[in-house]
């Protein structure tokens, strides 16, 4: 045995072994590289790296039967040992093998950086690679003075990806999502939301800048590839005061569900004691909890998510039809139950409220309960199916209060809370809620005027045009915004001109501003351009709302004193809404809109009876039945009853989500009250300093 170790080192059989090998694992890293770029399936790097392989044994046999000699290549047989080269031969192997280490080393090194400068991957920092035989604890931080000090805040960026391959770009994403929900979990961590950091995605701002922009005192970047079987995944934490990398990990490992779940995890421990938070045994526990095994069911699940977060036409189908496949694939996969409840849900309360919706759903979250009782996901829907399918706030606080001690770092479910206490009358609580909705998603406009709003029923106008400004920050050409300026100038100015302006660039957008451009117009004595505004469109039939264009024509010309263009229009609009009350005789919409009908065409006992009707059918819901209380006020009034009125203006200035003074004294259906002793003193008594 030691006579054929000492001839394979005598023939260089093992210098010819190692060259090959570190010229194979070369070729192997610029081959891989250079496919991702022409988008190369998965089979033409498998089968290059199949071709090293069998060559390494062709180059070994190749190497002991044959030598190199002065003259050119012989067979080893054929060479007089006394002539033979072969100890040069082998010092020159030598420095060939120390060139080409010195060669990979260096790509290596170049790669490293690269990818720091290109966002894909951590740079000079301190970093650990982890395999599926070395799986890695969290990596202590690099600068242990400095994370002692930071905030423990977090802004993770979208993730990179070298492939421009959709699929490759769904995955990232898909492990991106999943690292923020892992982090979400974190009670001590404030985590920026996904909506907020996207608009981050091939930005070429600095650290410095996108910090201050999203609160955080640090970001993250990350990187995913994929390549056949395996996955690797680069992160890197940094300091965005002084731009130094706190903590950074490489992970290879083979492309399964546990194992990607495996490295999220890891990633969310690993910046969690980079910056120094204590997790509690209950967060270890949900952190260590995978949502399924199986990575296609993720996979559709993921796309079920993204489907109702774009929600285009037909998206609701889509995403039920991913959540079923998801389910085939993994019947205890209890989060899709989650998710099939929230469609059920979303169809009872924006299409049509059905029943059936609201029945599926329950049975979507009892089977999620029988597989996983403490999912914070279950209780997200089943707070949605106490808000949406009952409107009992009470329960649905309960349950969404509950999903948020388990994911503390979820801005969605902080907002709907508000918005949950909001409606319950706990405006306070509420703001409280959105706020800190707003902190975790700092970039989303939808609840940056969702406090605008809220201190708006609060009659703070001064926060409300706060929140209004930082809103124009972030879009100032949003429709929203410009009816949230509108209602601010309108409530609190009186503003009738200013207001117009502003929804006059926000378009019809959905039944309230659709109305309010209306009703400005009659505000300002606009009559002919009200009259064309009163086909509010797809608009006119909201969830608590019914707004027939006969209706708005009709009370146009009613408020312009245009008595038989008034009655013609407002005789079919009380056909068409009658028709209606004898198919739903308990819809309070109906009664609303018959209450101003029946008024505008001096049916006295009729609107009175229907206003009152109005009255009590109107949900229970501190900001909806405020406008129910306002239009039955503004039926009164017209109707001719302006004690009634007057006793509703009243009843409805001592309580939250009361209008401003300007707006009770603009509105057209109150001209008829303007001098009344009362009003005035009503208004006297509640207008703001």
């Amino acid at each position: 045995m030691s006579d054929l170790f000492t001839e394979l080192k005598r023939r260089n059989v093992f210098r010819v072994g190692l060259v090959y090998v570190v010229v194979a694992w070369i070729l192997a890293q610029v081959a891989e590289l250079a496919l991702d770029s022409f988008d190369a399936p998965d089979w033409v790097i498998k089968a290059f790296l199949m071709f090293l392989a069998l060559g390494l044994p062709v180059a070994l046999i190749f190497a002991w039967a044959f030598e190199i000699t002065p003259e050119g290549i012989k067979k080893e047989k054929d060479v007089d040992r006394t002539q033979s080269i072969t100890p040069e031969t082998g010092r020159k192997l030598d420095y060939v093998i120390v060139a080409l280490l010195v060669l990979g080393i260096g790509y290596l090194v170049a790669d490293k950086l690269w990818l720091s400068r290109t966002g894909e991957g951590p740079a000079e920092t301190v970093q650990v690679a982890t395999t599926d035989a070395d799986i890695a604890e969290p990596a202590e931080p690099a600068q242990e003075a400095d994370a002692e000090t930071l905030e423990a805040s977090v802004a993770v960026l979208p993730f990179t990806t070298r492939s421009s391959d959709p699929e490759d770009r769904f995955f990232t994403d898909g492990v991106h999502d999943d690292v923020l929900t892992q982090l979400a979990k974190i009670g001590s961590l404030k985590v920026i939301s996904r909506t907020s950091v996207m608009e981050y995605r091939d930005t070429i701002k600095k650290i410095p800048e996108i910090a201050r922009e999203l609160g955080v005192a640090t970001v993250m970047e990350g990187a995913v590839q994929r390549a056949g079987t395996r996955v690797r995944i680069n992160a890197q934490l940094i300091d965005a005061n002084t731009d130094e990398h706190l903590w950074a990990e490489t992970f290879d490992r083979e492309l399964s569900a546990d194992n990607i779940f495996e490295i999220q995890t890891e990633i969310a421990l690993s910046i969690a004691a980079a910056l120094k938070t204590t997790l509690s045994p209950e967060e270890e526990a949900r952190l260590e909890t995978p949502l399924t095994h199986d990575l296609e069911a993720m996979k559709a699940y993921r796309r079920a998510d993204y489907l109702l977060n774009t929600l285009e036409i037909g998206d609701v189908d889509k995403a039920e039809r991913e959540l079923l496949f998801a389910l085939e694939l993994d019947p205890n996969f209890a989060a899709a139950y989650a998710m099939r409840a929230r469609i059920h849900l979303a169809r009872y309360w924006f299409e049509v409220p059905d029943p059936k919706h609201r029945d599926l759903a329950w049975e979507a979250i009892e089977k999620g309960r029988a597989l996983d009782p403490a999912l914070p996901e279950l209780d997200i829907s089943e707070g949605r199916y106490y808000y949406w399918g009952f409107l009992d706030y009470g329960k649905a606080r309960e349950m969404l209060a509950r999903a948020a001690e388990k994911a503390p770092n979820d801005a969605e479910l902080h907002g709907v809370l508000g918005w949950v206490m909001r409606r319950d009358g706990d405006f306070e609580g509420a703001i409280e809620e959105i706020e800190r909705s707003a902190e975790l998603d700092p970039r989303n406009i939808i609840t940056i005027l969702s406090v605008a709003e809220t201190y708006g029923y609060l009659l703070n106008w001064g926060a409300m045009e706060e929140w209004i400004e930082r809103g124009e920050l972030v879009d100032p050409a949003s429709t929203y915004l410009l009816s949230v300026r509108a209602d601010l100038l309108e409530q609190r100015d009186g503003d009738v001109d200013a207001a117009r302006r502003a929804l006059g660039r926000a378009g019809v957008a959905d039944f309230f501003i659709a109305f309010s451009r209306w009703r400005l117009e009659l505000a300002a004595g606009e009559y002919e351009a009200a009259v064309e505004m009163s086909d509010f469109g797809s608009a006119a039939v909201g969830r608590n709302s019914l707004s027939p264009p006969e209706m708005m024509r009709g009370l146009a010309h009613f408020f312009a004193g245009n008595e038989s263009d008034a009655r013609a229009e407002l005789e079919q609009a009380r056909k068409i809404l009658e028709e209606r009350r004898s198919d739903s005789a308990d819809d309070a919409r109906v009664y609303r809109a018959l209450c101003w009908v029946y008024a505008g065409l001096g049916d006295v006992d009729a609107a009175r009876r229907v206003c009152e009707r109005s009255l009590e059918l109107a949900p229970v819901d501190a900001i909806v039945s405020q406008r129910f209380r306002r239009d039955a006020a503004i039926g009164f009034a017209m109707a001719g009853d302006a004690d009634r009125a007057l006793d509703l203006i009243e009843e409805g200035l001592a309580l939250p989500a009361a209008n401003g003074v300007p707006w009770y004294e603009i509105e057209p259906g109150f001209r008829s009250i303007h001098e009344h002793p009362r009003f005035r003193e009503l208004m006297t008594a509640h207008r703001s300093d």
